[in-house]
């Protein structure tokens, strides 16, 4: 979903360097490394950073996966192979597995073979939130506070979002990071407590400041706005008229032009004319 990509987008870029502490590497220097990433890795830039432990230089690669598949291992092996060449470095991959549903130990490899002799073989460093113990460190870490709910905190639901909040609220002074990773530890909340409104619990006035906020606003309003196209047609000209206009609907996320197609809709008399405002995609 959407949203959780604006989670890991900010949590990445607020607590990576707290996240590869918690894997174990304690990183002297930290600096996200996107200005050197050419066309083919930019979907990555914003989960890769340069880091120094000790003596030893080397590039962190941080992948997020709400539910575990069979596809991770062969998704780190390609990116991590991308970013090694690119920069030259070693690549530390760590894997922040938010959910324990599907999860298959993996013990930190994948080798590939033929004939009994080794072909490619990465090695990734998993972060099992459900199993991690908050330690005290992280309260200075507000970034990471806002993957608390996900973690084993020992404490109820609400109290395990209020708290987080709290140290956020307390332990970041920026205003538009503060709303960041508020909005960050809502998606997670939620995530963690799905019959839960985590957003409310929050405060949605403390997230007013979040561009990824904002986003996730406009996309739910242009989820609403898609459907209500949508049923409007399947109603007056049936469910195969409706799945048929389906693909070029979802391309448009304009809110405006949305309600516009949903007014001129309402007025077709036939599917022709419908075709004239929202043509169907071969």
């Amino acid at each position: 979903m959407a949203e959780f990509d604006h989670g890991f987008k900010i949590t990445a870029r607020e607590s990576g360097r707290a996240l590869a502490r918690v894997a174990g590497f304690d990183c002297r220097q930290w600096k996200p490394c996107e200005s050197t990433l050419q066309a083919t890795t930019e979907r990555l830039a914003d989960r890769v950073f340069l880091a120094r432990q000790g003596k030893e230089r080397f590039a962190v690669y941080l992948e997020f996966v709400t539910t575990w598949n069979r596809g991770v291992p062969w998704s780190i092996l390609g990116k991590a192979g991308l970013i090694a060449e690119r920069e030259r470095k070693p690549v530390v991959s760590l894997i922040s597995v938010l959910q324990p549903r599907g999860y298959v130990p993996q013990n930190g490899t994948m080798k590939l073979s033929v004939g009994g002799k080794a072909t490619q073989q990465v090695w990734f460093t998993e972060n099992r939130l459900w199993d991690i113990e908050p330690e005290p460190w992280w309260e200075d870490e507000p970034g990471l506070m806002a993957m608390y709910p996900l973690c084993r905190h020992h404490v109820s639901p609400s109290q395990a979002i209020l708290h987080a909040a709290e140290v956020i609220e307390q332990h970041e002074p920026d205003g538009v990071i503060r709303a960041d990773l508020m909005t960050s530890l809502g998606i997670f909340g939620r995530l963690a407590y799905p019959g839960m409104d985590a957003l409310s619990l929050i405060g949605r006035d403390k997230m007013k400041e979040s561009k990824a906020y904002q986003e996730i606003l406009d996309e739910g309003r242009a989820d609403n706005g898609r459907t209500a196209v949508l049923t409007v047609i399947e109603e007056r000209f049936g469910k195969r008229a409706s799945a048929s206009f389906r693909p070029s609907l979802n391309t448009i996320d304009d809110i405006s032009q949305l309600d516009r197609i949903l007014r001129l809709v309402l007025k077709c008399s036939s599917l022709d004319d419908v075709k004239k405002y929202l043509p169907v995609r071969k």
